[in-house]
């Protein structure tokens, strides 16, 4: 049986997922869930709280969706780019996830809190998991240790945090050739 902390998170991200946050608000959460709203405040503090909490959730499920789904044994630019288009086709569809690019407000929230947001994110999560795969296949350039790969993806996925603030006229297109020029960089 679900908990009511997790019934109240559940709720959460479904009301974010259609309604954004400005749109959402702690009542409509508290009903979807079937709790009165004064409950809500023995676990979350703030809408706030509980929109960050979503935000992790979802993006977990999604990298796990995305990485479910990919074919390791591509070549890395195929495959790179099959992730890069994965990650804009779920974000895109889905307010929770995109509105920290929209939105100005959360974007400054979750870039005052970007180390732990980036680490969390689908982006570093997935490319990590390739230089892992990498590795292990003894694919990485033998100048660039898997630290360093993991640093360098850890810049784009800092720069992906950032993207609002990049003049360009196809985001997507930008981070492949990112992505594409750093393959070259660290893989044999």
């Amino acid at each position: 049986m679900e908990n009511i902390k997790e019934k109240i998170l559940n709720s959460a991200i479904e009301k974010f997922k259609v309604n954004e946050y400005k749109q959402t608000n702690i009542q409509q959460i508290c009903k979807d869930a079937d709790i009165a709203t004064g409950s809500f405040y023995k676990y979350y503090s703030s809408k706030e709280e509980i929109y960050f909490d979503s935000y992790k959730k979802e993006n977990e499920k999604v990298k796990e969706k995305i990485l479910s789904t990919i074919n390791f044994d591509e070549t890395p630019i195929e495959l790179i780019s099959s992730i890069i288009s994965k990650i804009f086709e779920e974000t895109s569809k889905n307010k929770l996830l995109n509105e920290w690019s929209t939105s100005k407000y959360l974007r400054q929230k979750l870039q005052s809190e970007s180390d732990l947001i980036f680490k969390e994110s689908v982006v570093f999560k997935s490319f990590k998991e390739l230089v892992d795969y990498w590795d292990e296949k003894r694919l990485l350039n033998e100048n660039v240790g898997k630290e360093e790969a993991i640093e360098m993806f850890s810049a784009i996925s800092i720069l992906d945090l950032h993207q609002n603030e990049i003049q360009t006229s196809n985001y997507q297109k930008l981070l492949k050739n990112m992505f594409t020029a750093l393959l070259s960089l660290i893989l044999k």
